[in-house]
């Protein structure tokens, strides 16, 4: 067995938050770090110092955090069974996007192409970085546990107990329409 070098990690900075972390996520320019706790509080942090950019309220347990690929939107998904989308810009709330679940938003992913992924329950609803709606997907048999798009952003990936899913977003005959 390869024998491992130990180093002694130095903090860069510490922050703490006012309930426990549900949700981490950095941008894809590496400048913000979002952080998302249980009451429902989610700060984004200078990545470099650590020092808040800014501070939002949610209704709901914050559950998940994903930066855009183009990095001009933060989604945070909450237990009240919507997400939110942040402008990076301003950090102002863009929309409110329903689950259409009870359940709460237990997984986001951005496609390369700018289409949010929002994984409630066992569905899928697929959303515009403006949030118009694009599609929901037909209920899986049990809890969606994962979601990941192809590098295309053509396809959605799905995983639920027992196995995965591959749904083609350009020929959306599997997928029910809003």
């Amino acid at each position: 067995m390869p024998r491992v070098n130990r180093r002694h990690l130095v903090d860069v900075f510490e922050h703490w938050l006012p309930d426990y972390p549900r949700g981490l996520a950095f941008s894809p320019d590496g400048r913000w770090l979002a952080l998302g706790a249980a009451d429902g509080t989610v700060q984004v942090l200078h990545a470099a110092t650590g020092k808040v950019a800014s501070t939002h309220h949610f209704p709901a347990e914050v559950s998940s955090l994903a930066f855009s690929s183009e990095g001009d939107a933060l989604a945070v998904g909450c237990h009240d069974g919507a997400a939110r989308l942040l402008d990076t810009s301003t950090w102002a709330q863009r929309a409110e996007l329903p689950s259409g679940s009870r359940a709460w938003v237990e997984h986001l992913a951005w496609s390369s192409t700018g289409v949010l992924a929002v994984a409630a329950g066992k569905k899928v609803r697929l959303w515009t970085s403006s949030g118009a709606p694009v599609l929901e997907t037909q209920p899986h048999e049990s809890t969606i546990t994962g979601v990941a798009f192809s590098r295309d952003g053509q396809r959605l990936f799905t995983s639920s107990y027992g196995g995965v899913r591959a749904w083609p977003l350009s020929d959306r005959a599997e997928a029910h329409h809003y």
